[in-house]
């Protein structure tokens, strides 16, 4: 005979605790949403990223994961990603290093792609999702 004990699963991503309070704190998992048009991109020298701007371009959840898609303007000879095209299959979660340079070749080509796509622009300043106005104000 095999006894098993009762376990409490969390309805997010299945995932059993022996503990209810476990399951609950699973499920209290907040995944971060970013919005289709926010722009981020880590430009300090010698940072992975550095000549790339990425932008949400297809937002994608998965159990407690962020695997939106991205667009991508490259300076690195690897070309665009846009329109149609998506890159990235991370986990997408911003880190206050992530806030663009706006001087970034990068970031104005992203700027220009998405407003003639006509997408609403916000931009990650660090700390928040903010309007690109707002970023570029707290820029000056």
């Amino acid at each position: 005979m095999k006894i098993v004990p009762s376990l409490f699963e969390c309805e997010i991503c299945r995932k059993r605790y022996d503990r209810p309070e476990d399951a609950f704190a699973c499920e209290s998992t907040i995944t971060p949403v970013y919005p289709v048009g926010m722009i981020f991109g880590d430009h300090r020298k010698g940072s992975m990223y550095y000549n790339i701007t990425f932008a949400i371009g297809k937002i994608h959840i998965c159990s407690h994961s962020n695997y939106s898609g991205l667009w991508a303007c490259r300076d690195n000879g690897a070309g665009d990603t846009l329109g149609k095209e998506l890159c990235g299959n991370n986990d997408v979660r911003m880190k206050p290093n992530d806030a663009p340079n706006p001087s970034h070749p990068t970031f104005k080509r992203m700027v220009k792609k998405l407003k003639s796509q006509g997408i609403k622009i916000t931009v990650w300043d660090g700390k928040n999702v903010v309007s690109l106005k707002d970023f570029l104000r707290g820029r000056k």
